[in-house]
């Protein structure tokens, strides 16, 4: 999840086909100081994971009331061919 100039990773995928694996504890970068995500260099700033945590909490909380679109779904928007 990115929240101004922090990322957070709670997976990890080597390749785009890849299984995820899930991390332990969260990766967390500063895009400012760290722009390539390179992950020898993780912030350091621990005090965004708690409200990290807790956006990510109200996002799922609000799929339940508004479930996600299923992959593979046409959009309505596009005219068909």
């Amino acid at each position: 999840m990115k929240w101004r100039n922090f990322k957070v990773h709670f997976y990890k995928q080597d390749t785009m086909v890849s299984p995820a694996q899930k991390l332990g504890i969260p990766l967390l970068f500063n895009l400012y100081t760290n722009p390539r995500e390179d992950e020898d260099k993780p912030a350091t700033d621990t005090w965004i994971i708690g409200p990290a945590l807790k956006m990510v909490a109200e996002f799922e909380e609000s799929t339940k009331k508004h479930p996600l679109i299923a992959m593979g779904t046409p959009d309505p928007c596009t005219p068909l061919r």
